[in-house]
């Protein structure tokens, strides 16, 4: 016997060259295909679309990263930001944790079929990952809160 009903979820995640419409027109385009080729009626809604997240850029904990980025790399110790989808928000929003999305290689690259990190990058990545422990363990904990 075979059930006259499903629901089948999809997680989709965008690619920093991607828009949410872009991405509602390819499930669209699937859909209908399988409705045409298949003869069924399927339908299709969004039930989320991740939410931005953020802490100040002088949190605590992000003057440690940039400020060992900087002491290792020389990096800008600039503040920024990135425009993509990350688990980060899940600690910032639903758990009230603050959180920073760091580490070595190219968010230009990132989730596609090529994507690597550069070894020199990913050692300047655990120097500053350490002594960004190092500092946050050593330090009042209240101050990260």
């Amino acid at each position: 016997m075979l059930a006259d009903r499903t629901a089948v979820t999809l997680d989709r995640r965008i690619l920093p060259d991607e828009t949410i419409d872009a991405i509602d027109d390819e499930i669209e385009q699937l859909v209908s295909e399988l409705n045409r080729d298949h003869g069924i009626e399927a339908t299709w809604d969004r039930a989320e679309t991740y939410s931005s997240a953020e802490i100040p850029v002088d949190h605590p904990l992000a003057e440690v990263f940039r400020e060992h980025s900087v002491a290792a790399t020389n990096a800008s110790p600039d503040p920024w930001g990135i425009w993509a989808s990350t688990d980060v928000r899940e600690f910032i929003n639903h758990a009230d944790i603050p959180a920073i999305t760091w580490g070595p290689g190219s968010l230009a690259q990132a989730h596609t079929v090529d994507e690597y990190v550069d070894l020199d990058e990913a050692r300047d990545g655990l120097e500053i990952l350490e002594r960004a422990a190092q500092t946050i363990l050593s330090t009042d904990s209240s101050e990260f809160d």
